[in-house]
């Protein structure tokens, strides 16, 4: 039997076992199946968009890229996600440290913290306590767990309990505030512990989108979003009318942060808005927030009172269908270009701020652009070496050449064609914490839904543990909490 046969018969047997392995999966997960077609969906958009862009060919016609375009040699992926990650760090020197963007009020940035670590502190301890208990007695054992809330002021909860996707919603809880008055809605994040809870997993995943109100919205979002407000606006109505004068706050984290966006906007904007009281002032504060929603209607749409919190480089903050596509597409550009892994490496470990417009040479920045906080991304011996300093004319001119090649590839990428490009409905505050702690307040939250930032601590940033740093000594009691700051 010659070579040939057994490759065969091996990519057969690889074949079959992948389909009974997604056919097992699709009998207990259905979701699956549904996960699948968005994927081939996203695969199909891929060939579409890198032929359009020109950064592939398809002579054959059948609108997937030619065969000849896989490079058989190896592929530096770090090398080529260093290059992006140099681009989008250079370019985003004129905005993210503007000195506009910073809060130069230490007081304010004390209520800030403290407010806003409140509200953190009080869904952690609700995801804490449900996510322990079953979900036939959630609401019961969540009274007699939580002490930081009376008994009587735990109005409802809810543990994911659903085996189809369209009726699942993530844990969340609802309770009241007295001293701030208020009622509170806590959406929790994706289940991770005790083990994966799939039907959350699935409801991430289902990332494309979905009509929404006056626009769009992820679709898996929009379906929790859909699902908590059906089970829980009879129980705020009740609440909101046994407490006249009361405010609403909708709080998330991650998943839940998404959803709480979407439930804030149906509350204020959906047909909830006509059976809640009127005059009723509702609030989100949300912690680790996607991009969630695209108005068809009003260009750059901001929700009123709706505030998304993110820790330094937390990665979520532009992660969407679209972004992930163009990522992608940006790399087949870069590697379409066949550039030498040297001078990848020249470029990726260089010390030396560069200038990619191609009217300009190479030049250092002189030390006027600050380094985004936090963001030591790409460490290496080459980054202290100060001989850098000292280069001639011709590396520069060679390093100034290959950036404008770069340039120029990546600007042959846009967003995925007719996808949807999801943004932030909401005013965005970014907090990094090393010795001290430093604000930054945006309004226009566009640069961080244009691409998929790329930072060495994008995964880290997003995790509890870091937002429980952020709040460490911070809204410890009610009593400091100050919603006036954020309105």
């Amino acid at each position: 039997m010659d070579g040939g046969v057994i490759m065969k018969r091996i990519s057969s047997i690889k074949s079959i076992m992948k389909t009974k392995i997604i056919m097992s999966l699709t009998n207990k997960y259905p979701e699956i199946d549904t996960l699948m077609k968005i994927i081939n969906i996203m695969v199909r958009k891929y060939h579409e968009e890198c032929i359009s862009a020109g950064i592939a060919t398809d002579l054959d016609g059948d609108g997937l890229m030619d065969e000849m375009e896989e490079d058989d040699r190896w592929v530096p992926y770090l090398l080529t996600l260093g290059l992006i990650y140099k681009v989008q760090k250079n370019d985003s020197k004129a905005w993210y440290n503007h000195e506009t963007s910073f809060l130069q009020n230490d007081d304010l940035q004390e209520k800030f913290l403290t407010t806003f670590g409140y509200f953190w502190h009080l869904l952690v301890e609700i995801s804490k306590c449900i996510r322990t208990q079953s979900s036939e007695d959630v609401l019961e054992q969540l009274r007699t767990t939580m002490t930081c809330i009376p008994q009587e002021d735990i109005i409802y909860a809810h543990s994911t309990d659903q085996q189809h996707l369209g009726d699942h919603c993530p844990d969340f809880a609802l309770t009241l505030q007295r001293d701030q008055k208020l009622v509170v809605l806590t959406i929790c994040g994706t289940r991770m512990i005790p083990a994966p809870e799939m039907k959350d997993v699935f409801m991430d995943l289902y990332a494309d989108t979905e009509p929404f109100l006056h626009g769009h919205a992820h679709r898996g979002m929009a379906i929790g979003c859909r699902n908590i407000v059906e089970k829980v606006l009879p129980f705020i109505l009740s609440t909101l009318e046994e407490n006249p004068g009361y405010e609403i706050m909708v709080t998330g984290y991650s998943l839940g942060a998404g959803i709480s966006q979407l439930v804030t906007m149906e509350f204020s904007e959906g047909e909830s808005r006509k059976v809640i009281p009127s005059g009723t002032i509702i609030r989100c504060f949300c912690y680790g927030t996607p991009p969630v929603f695209y108005s068809d209607e009003v260009q750059d749409y901001k929700c009123p009172n709706v505030y998304s919190v993110t820790f330094n480089n937390d990665g979520l903050i532009s992660a969407s269908l679209t972004n992930v596509l163009k990522l992608f597409m940006q790399i087949k550009a870069l590697e379409r270009m066949h550039m030498r892994r040297r001078d990848m490496c020249r470029l990726v470990f260089s010390k030396s701020d560069f200038n990619i417009n191609p009217l300009e040479s190479f030049r250092k920045s002189g030390g006027n652009e600050q380094e985004e906080e936090g963001d030591e991304d790409i460490q290496t011996n080459a980054d202290e070496d100060d001989d850098e300093d000292e280069m001639g004319d011709t590396e520069n001119e060679l390093k100034s050449e290959l950036w404008m090649q770069v340039r120029e590839a990546l600007d042959k990428v846009s967003h995925g064609g007719d996808l949807i490009h999801l943004e932030h409905p909401s005013k965005l505050f970014i907090f990094k914490r090393k010795n001290d702690i430093i604000t930054r307040i945006f309004h226009d939250t566009n640069p961080f839904t244009c691409s998929l930032r790329l930072r060495a601590s994008m995964f880290k940033d997003h995790m509890p543990w870091g937002y429980n740093t952020l709040f460490e000594g911070y809204g410890l009691s009610s009593d400091d909490v100050d919603l006036n700051c954020v309105k």
